[in-house]
C-alpha cells in the first residue's frame, strides 16, 4: 500500500497554478511536497539571487574593460574603490540571505 493514500483535490486559476508551480520549482520540491511543507508549518525559503548575479556580471564586465584598456596601454592606474564598494554590498546581501536560511 502507498504511504500517502489520501487525495485532496483543489481548483486553481491559471495564475494561481503558475504561482504555486513556480514556487515549488524555485524551492526544488515537487508541488505535493511544497504544499505539504506549507501546510505543516515548515519554513520554506525562496531566495531570488538574480539581482546579485546581475551585479556580479556588471562588475566582471567593468573589470574586463579596465583590463582591455590597460593591455592597450590606454590607462596606467585605476581606482577600484567603486568596485570594492559594490563587492562589499554583494557580500552583505549574501550574509543576510545566509542568516535568513539558518
Amino acid at each position: 500500500m502507498r504511504k500517502r493514500n489520501k487525495v485532496i483535490s483543489i481548483r486553481l486559476t491559471d495564475a494561481e497554478h503558475r504561482v504555486v508551480k513556480g514556487l515549488a520549482k524555485d524551492s526544488g520540491l515537487s508541488i505535493t511536497d511544497f504544499l505539504l511543507k506549507c501546510a505543516m508549518g515548515k519554513k520554506i525559503n525562496v531566495i531570488d539571487i538574480k539581482p546579485l548575479y546581475t551585479e556580479v556580471k556588471r562588475i566582471g564586465c567593468n573589470i574586463h574593460q579596465i583590463a582591455k584598456l590597460a593591455n592597450f596601454e590606454k590607462i596606467e592606474a585605476v581606482n577600484l574603490d567603486g568596485i570594492q564598494s559594490e563587492l562589499n554590498k554583494i557580500y552583505d546581501e549574501l550574509q543576510k540571505i545566509t542568516k535568513r536560511c539558518s
